[in-house]
């Protein structure tokens, strides 16, 4: 029989100490901003600067804070409950005149339903197809500032558009 010798090295109380006490400070400060409810997010990236909620059939986007070269993204689900299949429509509701270098991409589920300056879709109805029983569609909204663009800050008019999901047969 060939035995072979194997490097286990033992770790003694006092690296064991060592080695407790980084993990607790960093465990401690981690804690204090949470409980403090201190946002961890970038500079670049404010917090909350685009929202969408929705209520219903309706979907609101706000733009309140947007840094030049930035884009930001949010999605709304809308599912079709029923045992038959139903054609699906997308209205917005904007001043297009709200923030001239906003761009906003629209897509459902991946395909590009619009793509234009923010606001400039208002109160033009376009078709969505078919929405199948018991199916979904997910729609992204996208707004971006070009590079050269002024930043849209707190204080600023925010841009806003309301959308409306509606379902027919």
């Amino acid at each position: 029989m060939t035995t072979m010798p194997v490097n286990n090295p033992v770790v003694t109380a006092r690296q064991l100490k060592l080695l407790a006490v980084p993990a607790a400070v960093v465990a401690a400060f981690a804690l204090a901003i949470w409980f403090s409810g201190t946002p961890l997010v970038s500079p670049s990236s404010p917090a909350s600067a685009v929202d969408l909620t929705t209520d219903g059939s309706t979907a609101v986007l706000t733009v309140s804070t947007l840094l030049p070269g930035e884009s930001m993204s949010r999605a709304v689900t809308l599912t079709n409950a029923t045992d038959r299949d139903t054609e699906l429509w997308l209205t917005e509701d904007a001043d297009a005149a709200a923030q001239g270098d906003l761009w906003l991409d629209i897509r459902r589920d991946g395909t590009q339903v619009y793509a234009g300056p923010f606001g400039a879709m208002a109160d033009f109805t376009t078709d969505q197809g078919t929405l199948r029983a018991h199916d979904d569609a997910t729609f992204t909204f996208t707004v971006s500032l070009p590079e050269d663009a002024d930043a849209i800050v707190d204080g600023d008019q925010p841009a806003v558009a309301t959308y409306t999901l509606a379902t027919g047969s």
